[in-house]
């Protein structure tokens, strides 16, 4: 029938132009990141022979280095290049020495101690984990922060390698790259401490530091670690979505500042990060922490559930969503999913 054909390749969009690459930091926050970006690291291997692109750097954060899997089992790497290197990882951890000095010198630390319960003493040293609690992840988080070695540091050095003149130009046989936007992706979970307890703090760390981020996270739910609802892991998934949803809500904005340290400012909002990572330098930041939040649960589009020993099966899921938006523009789906 010509009319049906007519209406139908009318309704077919023309072939656009192909979309560029822009220079990417994937991060990842506790067990499930380092499970999804040694997935990933794996799936650029299998492809280019290498863990990743030249505009492309990983940074892993943990409070537990150990060289195992999020189910517990050792890691097997197909290839010593899949590992990560140690410019893409930052130890987290706590030791008894200075988790004892946090807490026996709090005066000294006020910049930790505005939002750190004197009684998480109690749980002693965040070494090998945070143990499920949220206040020592972030406790990992502002210990690591500075230094040569720390989290600022490190985010710093990547934020300029990918966007160097030597990256671009070795992307000239894959892809064009645009540098007018940096992406950054924030893969954690919410069920553990780690994550759980410093994802916002590194989303909004990286919205201050990277002129014209673009920042994407991929969130992990609790509910794909444990069927039982008395779980501390769903507390700590409720206690961070509060969170997240009270940061990424700027309604009440107000004409003078909240604090007086910060001096004087167009205007604020109760809903903006407050924050002193480093002692002396208190910041305001405004929310959104994301441009765009993924949050992963265990329910599919049929009605089906994913139980906990499944998990892994998401995590390469997350892997493989982020792969695909590194295909080479010849790839039509690809390009078009960058857009």
């Amino acid at each position: 029938m010509p009319g049906r054909s007519k209406i139908l390749s009318a309704g077919i969009p023309p072939r656009l132009a192909p979309v560029p690459f822009h220079p990417t930091i994937i991060i990842g926050l506790g067990g499930t990141g380092k499970e999804v970006l040694l997935r990933l690291r794996r799936k650029f291997f299998e492809k280019y022979r290498q863990p990743r692109l030249p505009v492309i750097s990983y940074l892993w954060i943990d409070t537990d280095l150990r060289d195992i899997s999020l189910d517990g089992e050792r890691v097997d790497y197909i290839s010593d290049e899949i590992r990560f290197q140690p410019t893409e990882m930052v130890d987290a951890q706590v030791p008894a020495q200075s988790f004892i000095n946090y807490f026996r010198n709090r005066n000294a630390y006020p910049n930790i101690f505005r939002w750190l319960d004197p009684s998480m003493e109690a749980h002693g040293a965040v070494v090998e984990g945070a143990k499920a609690y949220r206040p020592l992840g972030r406790l990992g988080f502002f210990h690591a922060f500075a230094g040569e070695n720390g989290i600022e540091q490190r985010l710093l050095n990547h934020s300029k390698n990918i966007q160097n003149q030597q990256a671009q130009n070795e992307m000239q046989d894959i892809a064009r790259v645009d540098t007018t936007k940096i992406n950054v992706y924030i893969v954690t979970s919410l069920a553990g401490g780690t994550g759980s307890g410093m994802f916002l703090d590194m989303a909004f760390l990286a919205k201050s530091m990277i002129n014209n981020a673009n920042i994407c996270g991929f969130i992990v739910l609790p509910s794909l670690f444990t069927v039982d609802p008395n779980d501390r892991r769903y507390a700590n998934g409720y206690a961070a979505l509060k969170e997240l949803e009270f940061y990424s809500l700027r309604k009440d904005l107000l004409s003078k500042p909240i604090d007086e340290d910060f001096g004087e400012s167009s205007s604020s909002s109760f809903h903006d990060f407050d924050v002193e990572w480093r002692l002396g330098d208190r910041k305001l930041i405004w929310g959104p922490p994301f441009n765009t939040c993924y949050l992963i649960d265990n329910s599919t589009d049929r009605g089906g559930f994913i139980m906990p020993d499944q998990k892994i099966e998401v995590c390469d899921m997350i892997a493989e969503s982020i792969f695909m938006d590194f295909s080479p523009d010849t790839d039509v789906f690809a390009s078009q999913n960058r857009s």
